[in-house]
């Protein structure tokens, strides 16, 4: 595997997408989530169009995900720290949005999040 600066992976990875992310402010205690976390379902609605997803779809796992990420930046000699967030992935497929759309994402038992485009 070719392995990045981390710096440079992080650019990348960044620049992929349009460079947002809705977040909320609520914390989840990673000890109460069922630790079968890649087979989570998730279901982004946009209006009438509903849009599947599955945490499989995070390099399998969104766990193993952020734990490659750690053991990555370990190796540059970096860590994550307590507080940082941490975006394992997407696990609805990209879908186009417009204004005055409505997004709506359930993550099941993590819970749901609602964002207004305009």
């Amino acid at each position: 595997m070719n392995e990045e600066p981390v710096a440079e992976l992080g650019r990348r990875l960044w620049h992929a997408g349009n460079g947002a992310a809705a977040v909320d402010s609520a914390a989840v205690d990673p000890a109460a989530v069922d630790p079968a976390l890649a087979e989570l379902a998730a279901t982004l609605t946009i209006g009438s169009r509903t849009v599947p997803g599955s945490a499989a779809a995070v390099m399998g796992d969104p766990a193993e995900a952020v734990a490659w990420l750690a053991r990555h930046l370990l190796r540059g000699g970096r860590r994550l720290e307590a507080g940082e967030i941490v975006l394992s992935g997407t696990l609805c497929a990209p879908t186009a949005i417009s204004p005055g759309d409505r997004l709506v994402a359930d993550l099941g038992e993590l819970g749901r999040i609602a964002l207004d485009v305009n």
